[in-house]
């Protein structure tokens, strides 16, 4: 049997002094003939502990003797993934060995996505400008980079990804598109990125936006274009948000020219719903616009 580099329930000084940094020990080990790739109790390679750990002068070392930036853990997960939260030596030296920055892990999850969902905007932007290409990665769900960071509120991301040629209108597994996980958060900066880069602007953004209470999120879609007016599935915008005793989202879309008297699916206005929810303040609003 091959020793492993990677071994952690052996007393072995010279196993325990790689994986502390110690490039003289990691040297000696290899040459002995070790499993370099070989996954540890832990189902980290010694490639994954250095990129976790930021040992350079180690990771740089198993790279050129052979070890592979992508082998994939117990979890699924691969070197690149496990440095986006590392220094960004280690992920710089993990890509000029061409560590796969589009290979997904067992969920499909490429390291681009597992970046943006810890936050690591630096990390994001070192995938991003190695390879464009990775942020056109989705996982088994069918979420979109896209669609998660304008969920998220990362700003900064969704600007990059927005120069990367991306289809705005994606839709993830949910038939939701990144404006209306924007819309629903409330995050009207985001909104008003993917509007000028050819959002749709239906009413199904403003519908996502009316429920969720977002007024300034509504009101930059509002003056975009958004159809106060249309009904979707089941009702226009108006009805969910006296559904949910919005009010302040009720008087904004009042003022847009929101028809009061519109009726949903059931055959009810939005009078009808304010008085289903008991809310005096609600039916205030939309008798006193009548």
């Amino acid at each position: 049997n091959s020793k492993s580099l990677q071994t952690f329930d052996k007393e072995d000084d010279s196993d325990r002094a790689a994986l502390s940094g110690d490039l003289r020990a990691a040297r000696q080990v290899v040459t002995t003939g070790c499993n370099i790739d070989e996954r540890g109790t832990n189902g980290f390679t010694a490639v994954m502990e250095a990129a976790r750990l930021g040992h350079i002068d180690i990771l740089t070392f198993l790279l050129t003797s052979g070890a592979s930036a992508n082998v994939i853990n117990f979890e699924g997960r691969k070197a690149p993934s496990c440095s986006a939260s590392s220094a960004d030596p280690s992920r710089k030296v993990l890509l000029a060995f061409d560590a796969n920055v589009e290979l997904g892990d067992v969920n499909g999850q490429a390291p681009l996505m597992v970046a943006v969902k810890l936050g690591s905007v630096e990390v994001a932007k070192l995938l991003i400008e190695s390879s464009p290409n990775s942020s056109h990665a989705m996982n088994k769900e069918g979420d979109n980079v896209l669609g998660i960071v304008a969920y998220n509120g990362q700003l900064e991301i969704v600007r990059l990804l927005l120069n990367c040629d991306l289809k705005v209108n994606l839709s993830n597994g949910g038939a939701t598109t990144p404006l209306m996980l924007a819309a629903a958060q409330g995050h009207a900066e985001i909104i008003n990125a993917l509007l000028d880069n050819g959002a749709w602007n239906g009413h199904t953004a403003l519908t996502f936006a009316a429920e969720s209470g977002q007024v300034e999120a509504a009101g930059v879609l509002l003056e975009g274009g958004a159809q106060v007016n249309t009904r979707g599935v089941d009702s226009a915008p108006l009805t969910p948000a006296v559904q949910r005793d919005h009010v302040e989202m009720i008087k904004l879309l009042l003022v847009h020219s929101a028809n009061v008297n519109l009726r949903d699916s059931d055959g009810d206005s939005a009078l009808h719903e304010a008085v289903y929810s008991r809310s005096v303040e609600c039916a205030r609003a939309l008798i006193q616009s009548d």
